[in-house]
């Protein structure tokens, strides 16, 4: 008796374990597939979430088109230092290592950049403070790297100041019959906003806006049209520049759900088949970090000209500006904006191509915008240069002195 209840209970126990054990098997496929659900989820659902496991990193690549617009930005974020033993000769020109213990540190606001960077390079190697010495101390910032092609930069960059005259949109608001200048700015603010949503690189943004601008100038697109050919643009960009391009669901996503997946499609097609499937062209983007590379920035002065160069995307007036020119003007009002001194170095003169004077207006163009952003009815560039992750540098005051001068001009 006492034997059968033993073997009884020990049934039930068995029993017991074994539909724990399934239990258990069924809790786990159920995992599986939730996390193989959560793994399908597009990237728009990670970035609002703020998920930080994301990799945003994009690969180099092997490119010469590429190549400069993936130059080392985090060299330059500190202060410019040599040593008199660190100057050697490397493939023909001087190369400029920093040091933990310098002699010589370019941080003083009171003297002028050129006057810093003159002292430095005399006082420690003699090199004579022309041009051509100036060009070496810049380009040793890239170290051994031979990706940074010194030898070349040159050239690549002369060649990008004659493509960016070829096929620039045209003036195109008389052309279009619905479209005026503010549904252009709205679109503009939606576009920023999204770019950083879904933290694309910013070649994808500065290019999303050349197409957007030159299919306007060729095709009239109705007023419930335009969002369409925003997002259609973006698209294209992603695709072309981005290593982790947008999505159609991503599309949809940002329209709202005004458009379906086949209109964003046709309309993807007949942009690149009115721009003759040719959208590789030199855009602010590729003059901006070189022309940063010239004035020596630190991480502040990044984010500023970047914060710059993104308002200036807002204003349809901006539209037939060359690309080098707004880069140029958005260095510019950002050393104005720090007070820096002076506002434009003979290496900038050099490196851009243009003097102060050319930039005047551009640039006075960008600080109304700056003046106006709080305020004003399209914050989307504001609000994300007023985080700390970009220094807050959108909450610094305007530079209204050059405001001030253009009012004392006009009167």
């Amino acid at each position: 008796m006492a034997a059968g209840c033993l073997q009884e209970k020990a049934s039930l126990l068995q029993t017991q374990q074994q539909q724990k054990t399934g239990s258990t098997a069924r809790l786990i496929r159920k995992l599986k597939a939730v996390a193989e659900k959560k793994s399908e989820i597009t990237r728009r659902a990670f970035l609002k979430l703020g998920n930080q496991l994301v990799d945003r990193s994009i690969p180099l690549q092997m490119l010469p088109s590429k190549i400069l617009l993936k130059t080392q930005l985090s060299k330059l974020r500190k202060n410019l230092v040599v040593h008199a033993d660190d100057i050697v000769t490397n493939k023909g020109y001087e190369k400029v290592v920093r040091q933990k213990d310098p002699v010589a540190v370019k941080s003083s606001t009171d003297s002028t950049a050129d006057d810093e960077i003159s002292h430095t390079t005399s006082d420690v190697s003699g090199l004579s403070n022309d041009t051509e010495d100036l060009d070496h101390v810049i380009d040793a910032l890239d170290g051994d790297s031979e990706l940074a092609v010194v030898e070349y930069v040159d050239d690549i960059y002369n060649y990008y100041k004659l493509g960016e005259k070829c096929g620039r949109p045209r003036k195109y608001m008389d052309f279009q019959v619905e479209i005026k200048e503010e549904m252009r700015s709205t679109l503009a603010d939606r576009l920023i906003d999204e770019f950083h949503c879904y933290e694309l690189i910013p070649e994808t943004l500065y290019l999303t806006f050349y197409i957007v601008d030159e299919y306007l100038s060729r095709e009239k697109v109705m007023e419930t049209d335009l969002m369409l050919v925003g997002v259609g643009a973006m698209l294209i960009a992603s695709k072309y520049e981005d290593s982790w391009p947008l999505g159609i669901e991503d599309c949809i996503d940002i329209t709202h759900g005004a458009f379906s997946k086949e209109q964003i499609l046709d309309k993807e097609k007949a942009i690149l088949e009115t721009l003759d499937w040719n959208i590789t062209v030199p855009t602010q983007y590729v003059f901006l970090e070189y022309f940063l590379k010239a004035a020596m920035s630190d991480k502040e002065m990044e984010d500023m000209v970047f914060f710059f160069s993104e308002l200036g995307l807002m204003p349809y007036s901006l539209v037939t500006y060359l690309p080098s020119l707004v880069a140029a003007s958005a260095v510019y009002a950002a050393r104005c904006t720090l007070k820096k001194t002076p506002r434009w170095t003979e290496m900038l003169v050099e490196y851009t191509g243009y003097s102060e004077q050319q930039l005047l207006e551009c640039a006075r163009e960008m600080v109304s915008l700056h003046s106006s952003a709080a305020e004003g009815k399209f914050k989307a560039v504001y609000e994300t240069y007023s985080d700390a992750e970009f220094g807050a540098v959108a909450l610094h005051p305007p530079a209204s002195e050059l405001l001030q001068s253009t009012k004392s001009a006009s009167s």
